[in-house]
Formats: structure tokens, C-alpha cells, sequence
């Protein structure tokens, strides 16, 4: 103990032994909370929904949901709705889960035309900041961050918009479809449901579960299953 320190009393030494230290988390990571709901439903999607999935496309089972949309049959499992896809350059078939079927999906615009750069080894999926991410864009962010891996090998990379300017975006990148050339996904909370393609931004708009049928529409449309509207 240094020979200017004032010793402390008996009830000082008690207090700091009972009472440890405290930290208090008001300020959310955001990073970690999209990380951890994303990697979740990803995980739950691959591991409940994946396993034989592939036998009922051909096996001509009458107790699901199923038809036949420009060339592509979908089938509704448990839920959700699956369609088999082969990409441009592989000789392997992926099954590809969603929460909606093309039918339910026309009424949604697409408006513009995809630029190449979405076809990178990344893109940002950028969003507002909140203190708590809804459960639907959670949803949403998932599908999209496995169905672009999955089929495509890109890399999704989690930013904030940087609009709302929320602390708990520090640990991600701050990105718009402003201030990079490179491809950006950005979720607005919209009160209309839409789909934006602007140069090297996608706008996915909607509120709730319109969130994830945008999603689902973007998706189709990437992959050449439905056309613009």
C-alpha cells in the first residue's frame, strides 16, 4: 500500500468483497445481435428442413402443397416452400427454402434491372440501426445470407446505413447506397411493399412479414424464376 493511501475500514473491505462489478449493456451490439439471430435461423433451416427434402420432388407425394411455376416446381413443407435450382457453371442441384411461393409474390414491383456487381465475392446487407431488430427482418436478412451463399458463394457482410446513427454500429461498417460502389442490400422500413434496383443498390422494402415477401421476391427474381413487374 502506498505510504499516502488511506487505509480502508473493515466495512470498505466487506462492501467491494460482496459487491462485484457490474457492467451494464443499455448499448447493443448490433453486429453480434444480427450475427447470432442469423446464424440461428440459418442452422434450424439446414438442420429441421434440409433432410430428405430432395426425395419429395420426385417421388410424386400428394400430401404437400406443390405446383409447377415457369419451369420450376415448388413444394410447400412444414411451412415452407422449397424449389430446386442449379447455377450458372454446376452440375449440382440446390434446394432452396422460402417462406412464400411464387403465386403469392406477383403482386409485388420489381423495378429496374440487376447490376453485375451483385454478382461479387460480397455484398453489404445494410439496414437502419435499432436497439432491438425485428424478428421479420432478422427473418428476412437470414434467408437471403443463405440462399446467396449457398447458391452463389457471395459473402454477405452486415453495415449499418449510418441514417439513425445508433452506437450500437460501431463494430460494423457504416454503408449506403451513397457512399460505396460496391454492391449494397439495403432493408428499408417501408410502408409500401416494393423492390428497388439502383445501380449497385437493392432496396428491399416493407414492414413485418412484407419484409420477408420482398425478400422472397428478390430472390426469385435473381434467380430468373420470376420476371419484373
Amino acid at each position: 500500500m502506498n505510504e499516502h493511501e488511506k487505509p480502508k475500514n473493515s466495512e470498505e473491505i466487506k462492501k467491494e468483497e460482496k459487491e462485484p462489478e457490474v457492467h451494464h449493456y443499455k448499448k447493443k451490439d448490433f453486429k453480434l445481435l444480427i450475427t447470432i439471430i442469423a446464424i440461428i435461423l440459418v442452422f434450424v433451416l439446414i438442420i429441421i428442413f434440409a433432410p430428405g427434402i430432395a426425395k419429395l420432388f420426385h417421388i410424386g407425394e400428394t400430401n404437400y402443397a406443390k405446383y409447377i411455376y415457369n419451369g420450376f416446381t415448388f413444394q410447400q413443407v412444414d411451412g415452407l416452400w422449397y424449389t430446386e435450382i442449379q447455377p450458372t457453371g454446376s452440375n449440382k442441384l440446390f434446394q432452396v427454402p422460402l417462406h412464400f411461393g411464387p403465386k403469392t409474390l406477383e403482386d409485388i414491383p420489381v423495378t429496374g434491372t440487376l447490376d453485375q456487381r451483385f454478382y461479387s465475392n460480397e455484398t453489404y446487407l445494410t439496414m437502419d440501426a435499432v436497439e432491438e431488430l425485428p424478428k421479420a427482418n432478422a427473418l428476412a436478412i437470414a434467408e437471403l445470407s443463405l440462399n446467396l451463399a449457398q447458391l452463389f458463394g457471395i459473402t454477405p457482410v452486415v453495415a449499418c446505413s449510418g441514417k439513425l446513427n445508433a452506437t450500437g454500429c460501431d463494430e460494423v461498417p457504416t454503408i449506403n447506397c451513397q457512399n460505396t460502389n460496391q454492391s449494397v442490400i439495403y432493408f428499408e422500413e417501408r410502408d409500401t411493399t416494393q423492390v428497388l434496383f439502383e445501380g449497385n443498390c437493392v432496396r428491399i422494402q416493407g414492414k413485418d412479414m412484407e419484409m420477408v415477401r420482398a425478400t422472397d421476391r428478390f430472390l426469385l427474381h435473381w434467380f430468373g424464376i420470376m420476371k419484373p413487374k
